[in-house]
Order: structure tokens, then sequence, then C-alpha cells
């Protein structure tokens, strides 16, 4: 029931300790991680540094092939690179809509449940 809940919630691993704070009025906080939230996360924190390394990448790229290359190939390069970069802007834009979707369907879903159910 309801007792089972809390004791669950409360993260301690013993019923005894659990009941002494209940009983002697101690104030219980409970924290709950969300596994699928946190490693939602975690991918994005990677994503974001990939995309630091690729931008300090492209700055030192573009730089080399100004000072390497003459005009008509460093234009031809550069082209190239180009077409990369606007793959990465579409990547980017689908992780920013696949967040909001999470964030929307996922997150605000489980507050409400939460909500609910008296957590």
């Amino acid at each position: 029931g309801n007792f089972e809940l809390l004791f669950e919630k409360s993260g301690m691993k013993q019923r005894a300790r659990f009941i002494k704070a209940m009983i002697f009025g101690r104030e219980m906080k409970v924290v709950r991680i969300d596994k699928a939230a946190m490693d939602y996360y975690i991918r994005l924190t990677n994503f974001y540094h990939q995309f630091q390394a690729i931008g300090n990448n492209y700055n030192q790229t573009v730089k080399a092939v100004k000072s390497n290359f003459g005009e008509k190939r460093a234009f031809a390069l550069l082209r190239n690179l180009e077409k990369a970069t606007i793959d990465l802007v579409v990547l980017s834009k689908r992780i920013v809509m696949l967040t909001r979707e999470f964030e929307e369907e996922y997150l605000i879903k489980r507050r409400k449940e939460e909500q609910q159910n008296g957590g």
C-alpha cells in the first residue's frame, strides 16, 4: 500500500530506520532518479561536446584551406565542407525536435503521473 510506496521512494534500505524516521517526525526527503531521462541527458551532453569539437575542427580546416591552397581549389574544398555542415544543421534541428518531444511526451507526462500518485 501507501507505506510500501513511501518506503520504496525513500531509498532507505532498512524498514526499521524508515519507521523510526516516520514515527519521530524526522523530515523525509525522497529523491527519484529517472534513469531514462538521465540516459537521454548524458547522450545529449555527449552530442554537445562532439558538436563543439566539430566546430573547432571546422575553424581550423577553413584557416588551413585558405592559407595552403589557391582560391579555386580552396573554394572547391570548402564547398564540400559546406555540404557536410548543412547535414549537421539538419541533424541538430532533428535533435532539438526529438528533445522537445521527449520533454513533452515523457517528462511532463511523468510529472503529472507523480502528482496524481501523491509523489
